[in-house]
């Protein structure tokens, strides 16, 4: 095993021995070229998409965030001997943010008390249905993904809920 992967991965163990920042800089690693120009891609995509829709400083903290806050979940769920590396936490973070701005943007659009929450799960069950496609794999750490894109989620609907305009 890399030495730098085993320093800076989010690690259970370290993690609850104190040492915080650990699900903070596995977002800053990745095992290989692959591992990390995937996530490159991705969060360079969905990135774009969240910045368009929250503005350029909101949008990476809520990216972020949710990487980090994913991250820590997924420590606090898989407990001991857990060690994962890598961003796609974070991207998975702006596919939820995108899911829930859009559900929120179809709520308030939707007329029909009947159609209301058809239109505002069909964002969240497509963002769902990706991480099962994207997120899932023989090394994938799904916990971390599915977690990435709940606090995404929440994220978004908290800075919704309390900012009416993108700074």
């Amino acid at each position: 095993r890399n030495p730098i992967l085993l320093l800076a991965s989010s690690n259970a163990d370290a993690f609850a021995a104190g040492e915080w920042w650990r699900p903070i800089t596995a977002l800053t690693i990745h095992s290989d070229e692959v591992h990390i120009g995937g996530n490159l891609i991705c969060i360079v995509l969905l990135g774009a998409a969240v910045c368009d829709r929250f503005g350029g400083g909101l949008a990476w903290i809520i990216i972020l965030g949710a990487g980090i806050f994913g991250n820590v979940l997924a420590c606090l769920m898989h407990g001991s001997d857990y060690i994962s590396v890598g961003a796609s936490t974070s991207a998975f973070g702006a596919l939820g943010a995108l899911s829930a701005d859009s559900a929120l943007r179809r709520w308030r659009k939707s007329a029909s008390q009947a159609m209301l929450w058809k239109q505002s799960a069909l964002p969240i069950a497509a963002g769902s249905a990706l991480v099962g496609l994207l997120g899932t794999g023989p090394r994938s750490d799904l916990a971390a993904h599915i977690f990435g894109f709940l606090m995404g989620a929440v994220l978004a609907v908290l800075c919704k809920r309390w900012i009416t305009s993108p700074p």
